[in-house]
């Protein structure tokens, strides 16, 4: 039986080093199976084959582990449960089994005339904060945090003003959607006389 074990290879984007894969093809699933072979699979490696000189009675199963990029994120690594392959190849995707979050932030109602800019930083648990700069002329951005998932994201805002004109730093909230719409940081403090 040929095997063919491949990652897709875009590791590095999601802030992992590499991925181990161990498999399994002489014992049950889903008691605890021997690992008859463990391969270290990255984006210059990204595919293995081997072949095996009897086809194994039990289907191969195989689990897979993420090894993060300490220079991108602080997750600690995670493993997948047991899954079976379909045959002799195994196509993994790590985006699918360790999946990051994307979150857009755009600002909507707000006036550069007076406002120089905003610095938002945000922070996540496993992940390093990360800051993204709203001006004039970046009016939106993406964020991509590797290892957040679903896990809870807070930003917190400093709007700088022109010279001579106020600034205003909000206090953290929670960030509830992938889409952040920013507004004017000081509408709650307008008054309107029509």
């Amino acid at each position: 039986l040929e095997v063919a074990v491949r990652v897709e290879p875009e590791l590095a984007q999601l802030g992992l080093s590499a991925v181990e894969v161990e498999l399994s093809w002489s014992s049950q699933i889903p008691s605890d199976p021997a690992i008859d072979r463990t391969l270290l699979l990255n984006d210059d490696s990204f595919e293995e084959r081997f072949t095996l000189t009897h086809r194994p009675a039990q289907p191969i199963a195989y689990r897979v582990r993420s090894l993060p990029d300490p220079e991108r994120t602080q997750a600690s690594s995670q493993t997948t449960d047991w899954l079976e392959a379909a045959g002799g190849s195994i196509q993994i995707s790590a985006r699918r089994l360790f999946p990051p979050r994307q979150i857009t932030v755009i600002a909507n109602a707000i006036d550069f005339d007076w406002l120089d800019h905003g610095e938002l930083v945000f922070s996540a648990p496993n992940e390093l904060d990360h800051s993204l700069r709203l001006d004039a002329q970046t009016l939106s951005a993406d964020l991509f945090l590797p290892a957040a998932g679903d896990l809870p994201v807070q930003v917190s805002c400093r709007w700088q003003g022109r010279p001579g004109e106020p600034s205003w730093t909000g206090p953290p909230r929670p960030v509830e959607d992938d889409l952040l719409i920013l507004d004017s940081p000081f509408g709650a403090s307008v008054r309107l006389l029509v």
